[in-house]
């Protein structure tokens, strides 16, 4: 007999801040976010947080994020990549950083069939290209403001006719091939890349 452990396990809701961790003195799950995730400048906690901007900003931010899932953010039936970068680390800069991103065409896993795809490409029918560029002396406080934050929206028809198998690409070629924006305007923005894209515009 299958365990039921061995089944999907993903949840249909977010969980809730005083959920109590069993065993402990009263800590709860708010307890164990705070300690994990407060860092949200760090590399792997602000590819989250930038998710979670554009999910915020499309209304899908109501459910729970799927890890290693192809798509990051699912609008409208659309798979949308999201990619971060920031010029401020929480190491000593002497500069700020180069804002890069990771456009290489992968076997992406999908959640839904858990399976693989069958040949590297770009899964995901749209990318936004979220950049972090602090306005003062206090990153840590400032990530926390969208106005501090600028995306790019690409249709991966885009990326894959222009740039081919290219593995890494700046964010200056991705402001030429695509439309930036504010986070204010990002569901608007968003639209109007799925019409062209969907126009083979």
């Amino acid at each position: 007999m299958m365990h039921k452990y061995l089944q999907s396990q993903y949840l249909s809701s977010p969980r809730t801040p005083d959920e109590e961790i069993a065993g402990t003195s009263g800590a709860t799950l708010e307890d164990f976010w705070s300690w994990a995730y407060s860092d949200v400048l760090g590399n792997t906690t602000r590819g989250v947080f930038a998710e979670y901007l554009v999910a915020n900003a499309l209304g899908v931010a109501g459910t729970c994020r799927t890890e290693w899932d192809a798509a990051d953010v699912n609008y409208r039936g659309l798979r949308i990549k999201v990619k971060s970068a920031s010029e401020a680390q929480t190491w000593p800069q002497k500069k700020p950083s180069l804002l890069s991103f990771d456009i290489e065409k992968k076997r992406s896993w999908c959640a839904e069939t858990n399976t693989y795809d069958a040949e590297s490409k770009r899964s995901a029918d749209l990318y936004v290209f979220c950049v972090f560029k602090p306005s003062g002396d206090d990153p840590q406080r400032e990530i926390l403001d969208v106005s501090n934050w600028e995306f790019a929206v690409v249709p991966t028809a885009v990326l894959d006719e222009r740039l081919g198998d290219q593995k890494m690409v700046m964010y200056g070629r991705l402001k030429r091939l695509g439309t930036v924006s504010e986070w204010k305007n990002l569901r608007r923005t968003v639209r109007r890349c799925m019409r062209l894209s969907s126009d083979g515009a």
